[in-house]
């Protein structure tokens, strides 16, 4: 919404550009720009929704840390006492097997957020929903696979693109602002 208000508020485009990385959260953000272009070898994709995940460990008897990492042992078992209102608050307790509504509940508020993410995608890619479900899915892809999927515009050079913009929209006096923070 950010960036969907700032287009309005100042008319402008807003150009997404990928120089490693652009999937999941990122590429929903960049969906709300004009165009997206990414550097040859960057990674795009991954219209998917991952929810929360956690161990539950069936009746463990200990937790340890050692040299190699975490273990499960001993004989005398584990008491977990917490302090939680209400049904399901305690849903990520790893000592507890979650039960099949809470299950189900969690995979409708992942499948809601992920309709919301294809239809975003949708919209601003004109790729049709069903392409996007059934080919796209939550794969990442290289430059090449994503522009023949329309996931970008495409690839370009950072200097290649400065001058396409320019070009573009026909800029004869303009200043470029790099953000050089690391």
């Amino acid at each position: 919404n950010i960036i969907t208000n700032f287009k309005k508020k100042n008319n402008v485009n807003v150009i997404f550009y990928a120089q490693e990385l652009l999937a999941s959260g990122g590429y929903w953000v960049a969906t709300t720009g004009d165009k997206i272009f990414a550097k040859y070898g960057s990674i795009i994709g991954s219209i998917g929704v991952s929810g929360l995940k956690w161990f539950y460990y069936n009746k463990p008897t200990s937790i340890s840390s050692g040299i190699f990492g975490q273990s499960i042992e001993t004989k005398n078992g584990v008491e977990i006492f917490s302090t939680n209102i209400g049904q399901s608050k305690d849903l990520y307790n790893p000592f507890r097997k979650p039960t099949e509504k809470e299950l189900n509940h969690l995979n409708n508020v992942i499948k809601d957020i992920f309709n919301d993410f294809v239809s975003l995608v949708s919209k601003s890619r004109k790729i049709e929903i069903d392409r996007i479900k059934n080919n796209i899915g939550a794969l990442v892809f290289n430059t090449m696979q994503a522009e023949k999927n329309y996931l970008i515009d495409g690839t370009l050079s950072y200097d290649q693109l400065i001058k396409k913009i320019i070009k573009d929209y026909n800029f004869e006096d303009y200043k470029l602002i790099e953000n050089s923070e690391e």
